[in-house]
């Protein structure tokens, strides 16, 4: 239990939270939770009843841009989905929390293309000699807005996920993110113990 809890805070302290989309269900493979192979919170691990991810370490993950910037502090819906063995999660919890995190993912996705043009267009407003200033706010405005937008699709999916478990999942689900932050704690404290090697 506590060597999987140290490999999941070392995922969120070297790693990141950054997610793929995919829209299998979570079929095939194996694992036991927090005790199975795997990395961090953000679905890095395999999850209990026989259920996967369908992600596994080092991996690309198409699509991870969703969880950058401010969207960066939102847990992915399939952190809930990881320890669903230990929240002791039924089939049908299951289904429904994957279906949100599917249908969020999609909505996120397609907000973030949306950004793609008006970062170009500010980027050669801003290449002009003479930058005109009050467009290029306008278009930084606009990309703020959607990006804004992606971090609430995502939030929202959470906040439904979350709200799926009963009282009991939800105090078992407290207890694993406070360990989980210890642990995480404790690796930031090693690691800036550790002297740098000299070369």
């Amino acid at each position: 239990m506590r060597r999987a809890v140290i490999i999941a805070a070392c995922a969120v302290v070297f790693g990141s939270a950054a997610v793929f989309c995919d829209d299998t269900p979570f079929g095939g493979g194996s694992g036991s939770g927090m005790g199975g192979a795997g990395g961090g919170m953000g679905g890095h691990m395999r999850s209990g009843n026989g259920r996967s991810s369908n992600y596994h370490p080092g991996e690309s993950k198409p699509g991870a841009s969703i969880y950058s910037g401010l969207a960066g502090a939102i847990p992915d819906v399939r952190d809930i989905l990881t320890f669903d063995k230990e929240l002791g999660l039924t089939a049908e919890q299951v289904d429904k929390i994957r279906d949100l995190r599917t249908v969020a993912v999609r909505e996120a996705l397609k907000r973030s293309e949306e950004v793609a043009k008006p970062r170009e267009e500010l980027a050669k407003i801003m290449e002009q000699g003479t930058p005109d200033f009050v467009a290029a706010k306008k278009k930084l405005k606009e990309i703020t807005e959607t990006q804004n937008s992606v971090a609430m699709v995502l939030l929202e999916a959470f906040e439904n996920a979350y709200g799926i478990l009963n009282a009991d999942q939800k105090k078992k689900y407290s207890d694993i993110r406070t360990k989980l932050n210890e642990e995480k704690e404790k690796l930031l404290e090693e690691k800036q113990d550790v002297p740098e090697m000299k070369r």
